[in-house]
């Protein structure tokens, strides 16, 4: 498989295992790697034979990728899913698994004995002021609006937003608009600082490839515990 790129090169970098890869799924030629029911089950339900094609590479390429950084065979790799829909490893509770993918284009990110979220979006045209009610509470919206934003700070902030939220382990259920952020850190340039958010402090990492905004969010912490669907 092609076209992988690797986020945040040595930043995740604690454990020889830790990493964060990318990689677009229009650009993959296929695998022969036959997907476990719960993951065919998870692609037949989307309506678009297109969309099914792209989860389903998605899903091959993300099982080599993750047997390859743990050094098992892709079949033999346990991924089990949390009732919010986010996969993790039963085999491997030390390691934080977070993923994510946006209009064909796919992120892993992993870490060792400490929670992690990833969030990737790719750039497009979206009416986005009036999901800023969504996920901010209206002193920083007012503030963000302030600064004169543009396309690519709307994608930033809700990308870093988001990858707090997986790093929580319980999604957009922990309140997006407790998580604020500073807009000196939404600058098109790849940045790095830390915020405090539900009482836990998040090392931030965000970057850009090609069309895609991504960020993720570290903390110290373990991981929350994994419980399956």
């Amino acid at each position: 498989m092609r076209s992988i790129v690797t986020l945040f090169e040595n930043r995740l970098n604690a454990d020889p295992r830790e990493a964060c890869l990318l990689w677009n799924n229009h650009t993959l030629s296929g695998s022969a790697i036959a997907l476990p029911p719960e993951e065919r089950a998870r692609t037949d339900r989307l309506a678009q034979q297109q969309a099914r094609h792209l989860r389903r590479a998605e899903f091959a390429a993300r099982r080599v990728y993750l047997a390859d950084l743990l050094d098992v065979t892709p079949t033999g790799l346990a991924i089990d899913y949390h009732p919010e829909g986010q996969p993790f490893l039963p085999d491997f509770p030390s390691l934080s698994l977070s993923t994510s993918h946006s209009e064909g284009w796919s992120a892993l990110a992993l870490a060792e004995d400490r929670a992690i979220g990833l969030d990737i979006e790719r750039v497009r045209p979206l009416d986005w002021q009036p999901m800023l009610s969504m996920i901010c509470d209206e002193a920083e919206r007012a503030a963000f609006l302030s600064a004169e934003p543009d396309l690519i700070g709307f994608f930033r902030l809700w990308t870093i937003k988001e990858a707090v939220l997986k790093a929580t382990g319980q999604g957009f259920r922990a309140g997006p608009k407790a998580i604020q952020i500073s807009n000196q850190h939404l600058r098109p340039a790849p940045s790095r600082f830390t915020l405090e958010a539900h009482g836990t402090r998040y090392q931030i990492e965000t970057a850009r490839h090609d069309e895609i905004t991504a960020a993720i969010a570290i903390t110290r912490d373990p991981p929350p515990p994994r419980t399956s669907a």
